[in-house]
């Protein structure tokens, strides 16, 4: 026998389910229940700190994060003629992931870097140099040092990184890890949220260069909305 069919759960009747404080919402992977919660609250006081005094103009805050866009998106909402389903036809090759590392400045800059497949050590560490370079020149400029949040991949502290790290501070470059399976202390998460979902999402890619140029196309769009700075480091993808 094969293994019983997920029931699907369908949007109720939304009038009696808001009369009962219901209401749908969009629902969250989590890992809550793995995090260490002394670690957690220490990096949250971090945070908090740094926060401030990006507020008062006394250093750089970025976030940092890696996500990854498929030629097959999900299927989406959209509109369509009363009576008829709007389709479109899968590519004939599934193809590999384009990979999007980013560092967003809130409200003031999003700077990112596009590989096809993952990013490895030594990509990282070339989009770390040119953050590097960035963060030094703002710091001739402005006496600011630069303060970058990351998660804690094996590749963010491999043993060629970590030989980095003194440079880096030299050039005014600091990192903060955050503890791992706490992921939703970095905001940038929910720009790439944002990308996927109104940007790509509906669309079918045959080439990777397609899904590439899609994604340049949607973070310029987005920085011109959002009335931000956009820098892009070109790696393996046109």
């Amino acid at each position: 026998m094969g293994r019983a069919a997920s029931k699907i759960e369908r949007r109720p009747n939304s009038t009696g389910v808001k009369k009962k404080n219901y209401r749908w919402k969009r629902t969250r992977q989590s890992h809550r229940n793995r995090q260490d919660k002394a670690a957690k609250d220490l990096a949250q006081s971090q945070l908090i700190q740094l926060e401030t005094l990006a507020t008062t103009g006394q250093i750089a805050l970025k976030y940092l994060d890696e996500t990854g866009c498929c030629q097959w998106t999900p299927e989406s909402y959209s509109y369509s003629l009363i009576g008829k389903q709007k389709r479109f036809e899968q590519t004939a090759r599934r193809g590999q992931r384009v990979s999007i590392l980013g560092i967003w400045d809130p409200d003031e800059s999003f700077d990112y870097a596009l590989c096809v497949g993952g990013f490895n050590g030594e990509r990282y560490l070339e989009v770390m140099n040119w953050l590097a370079s960035k963060a030094a020149k703002n710091y001739a400029e402005t006496n600011q040092l630069t303060f970058v949040v990351q998660d804690n991949c094996s590749i963010h502290k491999s043993k060629i990184v970590q030989q980095q790290w003194s440079q880096w501070q030299a050039q005014g470059l600091f990192i903060l890890f955050l503890p791992p399976y706490c992921s939703e202390l970095n905001p940038i998460e929910g720009q790439w949220h944002q990308l996927k979902t109104h940007e790509l999402a509906g669309r079918m890619f045959e080439y990777e260069d397609e899904l590439a140029e899609a994604i340049v196309d949607g973070m310029i769009d987005r920085s011109l909305r959002g009335e931000y700075a956009l820098d892009r480091l070109i790696l393996n993808c046109t």
